[in-house]
């Protein structure tokens, strides 16, 4: 199985590699994020996958601001 840190930062959790986030740093994002995040991985087929990687950073950056700077 494939996995990645959590991009939190100080988290250590390693996820599967179709999850952005830990459990609690995924529900820590703001609703509108997680639903840009979920539509944007939906429809990335569809697209160049632009709007999938804005939306990844929106939440990364989110994340970072939040919990403390880039990791």
């Amino acid at each position: 199985m494939t996995t990645h840190t959590c991009p939190a930062p100080g988290c250590k959790v390693q996820v599967h590699y179709n999850q952005l986030a830990c459990k609690p740093h995924w529900w820590a994002l703001p609703e509108d994020i997680r639903q840009r995040v979920w539509r944007s991985w939906y429809s990335r087929q569809a697209t160049d996958g632009a709007e999938h990687t804005a939306a990844l950073r929106s939440a990364i950056s989110y994340l970072e601001a939040r919990y403390g700077g880039p990791v």
